[in-house]
């Protein structure tokens, strides 16, 4: 058995949870995990079914007990590759993991693990149903801590004017915002016609992000596992180097999938957007 640290927001957490769950199956073990606030959107199925979890938690306290795990702390510039070729049992693992090649090849797993609770989907469907029946882009904005972490990484809004030109967006297709902060884009987006300002619960956030034809993703994990919960073949935006973009290089290592298109953060004019 393995443990993985669980800290950070619902974003960073579906990272470390992902990675649990390939770092365990390619050990041919099970992994601990504090699940509180993925269990409360997710089915986590089939890891969270009542007996594997007594089993889990029996071996968990019984190996604490007798052997206290090791811990490997991951940092964020890691290679997957290396890490997952040196994964050892009975460690526990400290790290953000922020990259779909630290569970590459249990793309079924992650997916059927985050499958939203019925009452969440019901509740979704009759808000949105109108909406999803034809194709929409969605856009994720996060700013209120962005704005200061790490000296300012909130994307300008000239991000979400250039990655909706070059998606080529038609003139009938909705474009839906969600995110915790839309008070920018309400000024600078909010009169055009077929735009949407959602404020919702996150995961109505996250399916709608899940059900859009094109998505333009923020920097942050939140709307990066929105962005690649979708079905394939949908055109996905993302900002090149995501949080290192004042500074032309990637943080963390891997984060944009290459099939995802990269765009261009105009970085000079984030101090004026």
């Amino acid at each position: 058995m393995i443990a993985v640290e669980a800290r950070g927001r619902l974003g960073n957490q579906m990272f470390q949870f992902a990675f649990g769950l390939a770092a365990s199956a390619r050990l041919g073990t099970d992994f601990a995990m504090s699940d509180a606030l993925l269990r409360t959107h997710f089915r986590l199925d089939p890891w969270s079914a009542p007996l594997r979890t007594a089993r889990r938690a029996f071996r968990y306290r019984a190996r604490r007990w007798l052997s206290p795990f090791p811990v490997t702390k991951v940092a964020g510039d890691a290679e997957p590759d290396s890490v997952l070729a040196s994964l050892v049992d009975g460690t526990h693992y400290d790290g953000f993991f922020q990259s779909e090649r630290y569970f590459a090849g249990a793309d079924n797993l992650v997916r059927r693990a985050f499958e939203p609770h019925a009452a969440h989907l019901a509740a979704f469907r009759a808000r949105y149903g109108d909406l999803i029946r034809s194709p929409y882009v969605c856009c994720h904005v996060r700013h209120t801590d962005y704005a200061q972490w790490l000296g300012g990484v909130a994307l300008p809004l000239s991000y979400y004017r250039d990655s909706l030109r070059q998606a080529g967006v038609a003139a009938e297709t909705p474009v839906v915002f969600v995110g915790d902060d839309l008070a920018e884009v309400e000024e600078e987006f909010g009169g055009r016609p077929g735009v949407h300002l959602e404020h919702n619960a996150e995961i109505f956030d996250l399916l709608l992000l899940k059900h859009a034809g094109t998505v333009v993703t923020s920097n942050s994990s939140f709307g990066w596992w929105g962005a690649w919960l979708g079905g394939p073949g949908r055109r996905v935006f993302a900002p090149r180097h995501w949080l290192g973009f004042r500074g032309d290089h990637d943080i963390p290592r891997a984060v944009v999938p290459p099939r995802w298109t990269e765009v261009a953060v105009a970085a000079a004019r984030t101090a004026t957007s």
